[in-house]
């Protein structure tokens, strides 16, 4: 067995798979990179928006905890409250976008529709960051 063969076979994948990262990173396929960025941000947004330093943890807190089957335990009910507050911000934000390429009648999503989802997700969560970096 030609080890040096197999070697040499292995440093081309390498370069080729390096290659076509590099190309996407360059622009080759940038909207699909853009979109999984702009994905990704709105996402942490959300997360950040569903902390306990947010604002509406507190009455979203409340207002589950009188619904919650008495089976969850108070961690649980806390996590399912930062879950659920996260996902309300992700569906709130959602809408202005939808309207958006509806209006536009798109079929996929676009860089400026994930945009606009960034964008709306950043206003609901502006109370939560200010919360989270320690101002009111």
């Amino acid at each position: 067995m030609n080890h040096g063969a197999s070697h040499d076979a292995i440093g081309r994948n390498v370069n080729r798979t390096l290659g076509l990262i590099s190309m996407q990173v360059a622009g080759y396929n940038g909207g699909m990179l853009l979109c999984c960025v702009l994905l990704v941000v709105t996402a942490g947004l959300a997360l950040l928006n569903g902390r306990h330093s947010s604002p509406l943890f507190d009455p979203m807190l409340f207002l589950l905890h009188r619904v919650a089957p008495r089976f969850l335990g108070p961690m649980l009910l806390f996590y399912f409250n930062s879950l659920l507050l996260a996902l309300a911000t992700l569906l709130l934000a959602g809408l202005p976008a939808a309207i958006y390429e509806r209006v536009r009648g798109l079929k996929k999503s676009t860089p400026v529709s994930l945009a606009i989802w960034l964008a709306a997700t950043l206003l609901l969560s502006l109370p939560g960051l200010m919360g989270a970096i320690g101002r009111d």
